[in-house]
């Protein structure tokens, strides 16, 4: 089975219970829950209802997906939450949706983005690989020999 469409990171903060905030259709509309988050697969089979939810289950398990009620105002029309991003979340540009709403519909929404990259030794060997792979193929089978090899000489039962 495949999944395509699914978040890679799903993060939702509330201000309050996801339920109470808006209404039903207005939540499903908007995937807002990980009860409501599309994942590519056919919503309305019923044999995939359990996959599903042990698909988000695992997904929650990793820390990639989460749900916390954790929104504070420090004024009228200033918020602020948090949201920890796992060292196992993938690279890549993320949207962040703000949405407010009042008396169950939704008054306003925002858009912004950030991106998560590698850095250091680490970022410097992913773009080594991705834009040198022919280099980078040669070096990796290059110290595997040695490395092999090595570990024949120190072991080596004369």
């Amino acid at each position: 089975m495949t999944i395509g469409g699914a978040p890679s990171y799903y993060a939702l903060r509330t201000s309050g219970e996801t339920d109470t905030i808006a209404g039903a259709e207005v939540l499903q509309r908007l995937q807002i829950g990980l009860s409501r988050v599309a994942i590519g697969l056919d919503e309305q089979n019923p044999d995939l209802a359990e996959f599903r939810d042990a698909y988000v289950h695992l997904k929650e398990k990793s820390g990639v997906y989460s749900e916390k009620t954790d929104v504070r105002f420090l004024a009228p029309q200033i918020f602020r939450t948090g949201a920890f991003l796992p060292a196992n979340t993938p690279v890549g540009r993320y949207v962040v949706l703000a949405y407010l709403c009042s008396g169950g519909n939704l008054v306003a929404h925002a858009q912004d983005y950030f991106v998560v990259t590698k850095s250091g030794l680490e970022g410097d060997i992913a773009n080594f690989a991705r834009e040198r792979s022919l280099a980078y193929g040669i070096l990796c089978a290059a110290l595997a020999l040695l490395v092999g090899w090595a570990g024949g000489v120190i072991f080596r039962r004369d």
